[in-house]
């Protein structure tokens, strides 16, 4: 079996997910109308979905939403963005965040794709939830999102977030800076 393959079937099985046992509450259903119909990164959307920018979130102030939304304690440290794709893959197994395990640790790698750091994470989410790539599982009464960007055979992006960030993001975010 080729190393692709393998990885991509354990990335298949880390998000496997049944759509009739999703849990369609008012958070997951408040996080899918934001980063995935509404995502606020430019040039994605066909349609006039407001962007991270016109938020109020120009390019000076992207350093605070930034900061803003990465200051958790749980995510110091376990926030890794690759300038090259190629060196996604090589983050997830160097920090051994690659296999099946559903954990309540939350971390991000993904690719930047020339965007900036900010759109760079809501991209990830955006195509997780747009693909299915996504499973939410409960542990210790807290939701938590697995997510993954594949595309082609390639692994563009791989995180677990609360429901909790998740909703703090989304309203970081629409308050402006």
């Amino acid at each position: 079996m080729s190393k692709q393959k393998t990885n991509i079937e354990i990335i298949n099985k880390w998000i496997t997910i049944d759509p009739k046992k999703i849990d369609k509450s008012a958070n997951f259903l408040n996080i899918i109308q934001f980063y995935l119909f509404n995502c606020p990164v430019k040039n994605i959307n066909h349609y006039s979905a407001v962007t991270v920018n016109e938020y109020g979130w120009d390019k000076g102030k992207l350093p605070k939403l930034k900061g803003d939304m990465l200051s958790d304690n749980n995510l110091k440290n376990r926030v890794f963005i690759c300038n090259n794709l190629n060196d996604v893959e090589l983050t997830i197994l160097n920090n051994n965040l690659y296999g099946n395990q559903f954990t309540n640790e939350e971390f991000v790698v993904c690719w930047r794709n020339e965007k900036n750091i900010v759109e760079a994470l809501l991209y990830l989410i955006r195509c997780a939830f747009a693909h299915r790539s996504f499973r939410v599982v409960k542990k210790n009464n807290e939701k938590y999102y697995y997510l993954a960007n594949v595309d082609k055979g390639r692994i563009k992006g791989r995180a677990i977030l609360k429901e909790s960030t998740l909703l703090k993001w989304i309203t970081n975010i629409q308050n402006g800076s």
